[in-house]
This record gives C-alpha cells, sequence and structure tokens, in this order.
C-alpha cells in the first residue's frame, strides 16, 4: 500500500513538474466553441463549482482510455443533483484537430460532455501543456488541484470530492 501510494505521489508531481503547473495555481479563464452547438463556452460560466478540463487530440494509443472514466464522472454527478454530492462539469478541449474530426471521434465513442475547439486558443501556452492528453481538476474556488495524463477513476472521483469542499 506505501509503495503504491508513494507512486500515486511520484506520478502527480511528474505531471505538474511536466507542464510546470503546481496545486494551488489559478485557472486561466477562457472562453471556446462548442464543437456541436456552436456556442461559446466559459471556465468563469462554471464559478462555484469544480471542473475536470480533459486537454487532448484524436489519438489510437492510451488516451482512449480516459472517455469512459469522464463519462463515468458525468453519470455519477448527473442531474437530478444529489445536494450531498459535489457539482462537477468535465469540459474536453480539443488542442490540435479540426473541429469536424474532433466531433466525428466524440461522437464515435459517445462523449457525455462537451467537445471544445482549443487549436490556436492559447490554452496550451496558458495551461502549460507539453504532453497530450491532460486531465485537470479546477477546484470550486478556481484553482488547479490535480493534473495527470491518464486518470484513474477512483483516484479522480476522490480529488474531485475533496476539489467540493
Amino acid at each position: 500500500m506505501k509503495i503504491l501510494l508513494t507512486l500515486l505521489i511520484l506520478i502527480v508531481l511528474v505531471s505538474f513538474a511536466e507542464a510546470g503547473l503546481k496545486p494551488g495555481d489559478k485557472a486561466a479563464d477562457f472562453t471556446l466553441e462548442d464543437a456541436k452547438s456552436r456556442l461559446t463556452v466559459s471556465l468563469s460560466d462554471y464559478k462555484d463549482q469544480v471542473v475536470v478540463l480533459w486537454f487532448w487530440r484524436v489519438c489510437k494509443g492510451a488516451c482512449r482510455g480516459t472517455p469512459p472514466i469522464l463519462n463515468r464522472i458525468v453519470a455519477e454527478y448527473a442531474q437530478p443533483f444529489d445536494e450531498r454530492k459535489t457539482k462537477v462539469n468535465v469540459l474536453s478541449v480539443n488542442l490540435i484537430d479540426k473541429p469536424r474530426k474532433a466531433l466525428s471521434e466524440a461522437e464515435g465513442k459517445n462523449f457525455n460532455f462537451p467537445v471544445l475547439l482549443g487549436k490556436d486558443s492559447g490554452l496550451a501556452k496558458a495551461y502549460q501543456i507539453v504532453t497530450l492528453p491532460q486531465v485537470i481538476v479546477i477546484d470550486a474556488k478556481g484553482n488547479i488541484v490535480y493534473q495527470v495524463m491518464y486518470p484513474d477513476y477512483e483516484i479522480l472521483k476522490k480529488v474531485i470530492e475533496e476539489a467540493g469542499k
């Protein structure tokens, strides 16, 4: 158990070191277009709520395991909203692909969360993203509390619960 905990801490620290972010850093606000609805979405729309951001691109590798985990998070915290639970929003930000390709991937993999178009938006720089994919959890106060390339459902759920307090 101690080895697993130590490994988890090292993974989290390496993820933050790679991206240059630290727990407690203020999350950069943004306004991006939703690939499906074509409406704009801003991080500030989710004030006082936990936000899980997934920065991604269409891939054939290990990143394909993230959407099912995020879909489980969406289902876990879906309406009707249970007041005992944290209000959570999952937003995916595609940083590389053309809108049609990103939307096709999302529909083909049944994403249950918005696909925001972040190509040429400056968000990779603002969030210091050096590798994709990246999952970042932002607490209800707007601070970054967690970052990882490939999330584990149980760990992500615990982080979300803590972030909502």
